[in-house]
């Protein structure tokens, strides 16, 4: 928050290495990226818990039963299961063969598959997808398979396939409650988000 506009609008091409030794967990990489944001951009941030308007992830029906597409994973694809299949060298997810639903989570433009996911993980994906926090309040645990089809979007998000042409597809809030039984609801809640004190674009090498 409290980003210039130039910051929307403007891009950069940075390029950044690690000595061929080094292989960093994922929370040292992301200290790393803010190392680097700090140095070259003068990136200066705070942290501040806000009250924002979210969308709460619920169960649809009054008796609480999940809708057909949210299955129980299977153990294969829980962590250090025989079908995870780690990145590929370009550092995307690998993708499982057709027919087969991936371990991990893939969004398409008009889809969203996962062999593993629990409800936070999918209101995580959520977020990302409608540029909204959408918070886990379906107090369902454990770790689900499943697929949504939708109505693509204008913008295609890569990384998944697109649904077939020609299908009268649902709109992803009808998709979540026919599929999953599941539905949000608008409210607000306490978010932590980042602040921005200062930023300055980058100087050239």
């Amino acid at each position: 928050m409290n980003a210039p506009d130039w910051t929307e609008n403007e891009r950069f091409d940075i390029n950044a290495q690690m000595a061929a030794n080094v292989n960093p967990a994922p929370g040292d990489q992301s200290e790393m990226l803010r190392t680097l944001l700090a140095e070259r951009f003068k990136l200066v941030v705070q942290r501040e818990t806000r009250d924002l308007p979210v969308s709460a992830l619920v169960l649809a029906r009054t008796d609480r039963k999940p809708g057909p597409g949210l299955e129980p994973a299977s153990p294969e694809c829980a962590p250090g299961g025989s079908r995870r299949l780690g990145p590929r060298p370009d550092g995307r997810p690998q993708l499982p063969p057709p027919g087969v639903k991936p371990c991990g989570t893939v969004v398409g433009s008009g889809t969203i598959q996962s062999g593993f996911i629990t409800m936070e993980g999918l209101a995580r994906t959520l977020s990302a997808r409608m540029q909204r926090n959408v918070l886990d309040r379906t107090g369902i645990t454990g770790a689900f398979e499943i697929e949504l089809t939708f109505a693509p979007e204008p913008i295609a998000i890569v990384g998944g396939p697109p649904p077939a042409a020609g299908q009268n597809l649902p709109t992803l809030v009808t998709a979540l409650q026919e599929q999953l039984g599941l539905k949000l609801e608008s409210g607000r809640a306490p978010i932590e988000v980042l602040v921005i004190d200062s930023v300055d674009r980058p100087t050239p090498d």
